[in-house]
C-alpha cells in the first residue's frame, strides 16, 4: 500500500477546536470549525477526501492535546479507559488507538479503502515544535496566523 505523509496541528479557544490544519503531499488544508459538536464529523470529512488505497499518515506534535480536537464530541470515548485503549465507530468509520503515552490512533473507513494514522511526533522529538522548526526548517519562514484565529 502506498504512504503519503502528512503534518497536522489544532486551534482552540477556551478548550474547544476552532480550526485543523494539514499539510503535506501537494495538500494544505485549513479547515475552520463553526460548531465543535461537528468536529468529529468535520475531521471525517477531511479524511473521507483522501484518495482511496493509500495509507495516510498525519504526524501531529502532541497529538494528546489535538486529538481531543480531532474528536471533541466523541472525546469521552478516548479517555474513558483506565488502560488508555479505545475503540469506537462514528459514521462509518472504526477508531483506535491508544491515549496516553504515547497517544496514538488508527482511522478506518468501513470499506477498508482508506487508512489513517495520527503519530504523535513528540515521540521522536520532545521540544516544542517552534523548536523543532528551527532545528530541522532553519530558512522556512513562520507564516502570519490566518485572520479570525486569537480574536
Amino acid at each position: 500500500m502506498r504512504k503519503i505523509i502528512y503534518g497536522g496541528d489544532t486551534e482552540t479557544m477556551n478548550g474547544r477546536p476552532i480550526s485543523f490544519q494539514f499539510f503535506g503531499a501537494g495538500l494544505s488544508d485549513m479547515i475552520f470549525i463553526p460548531d465543535a459538536e461537528k468536529a468529529t464529523a468535520t475531521f471525517l470529512r477531511w479524511c473521507r477526501s483522501l484518495p482511496a488505497r493509500v495509507q495516510h499518515v498525519v504526524y501531529v506534535h502532541n497529538l494528546e492535546f489535538d486529538m481531543v480536537s480531532f474528536f471533541w464530541d466523541r472525546r469521552v470515548d478516548l479517555v474513558s479507559s483506565r488502560s488508555g485503549e479505545f475503540d469506537f465507530s462514528v459514521d462509518g468509520w472504526r477508531v483506535t488507538g491508544a491515549y496516553g503515552a504515547p497517544t496514538f490512533a488508527r482511522i478506518t473507513d468501513s470499506g477498508n479503502n482508506r487508512v489513517i494514522m495520527l503519530v504523535d511526533s513528540f515521540s521522536y522529538y520532545r521540544a516544542s515544535l517552534a523548536k523543532a522548526a528551527e532545528v530541522f526548517c532553519p530558512t522556512l519562514p513562520k507564516l502570519s496566523a490566518p485572520e479570525g484565529i486569537g480574536t
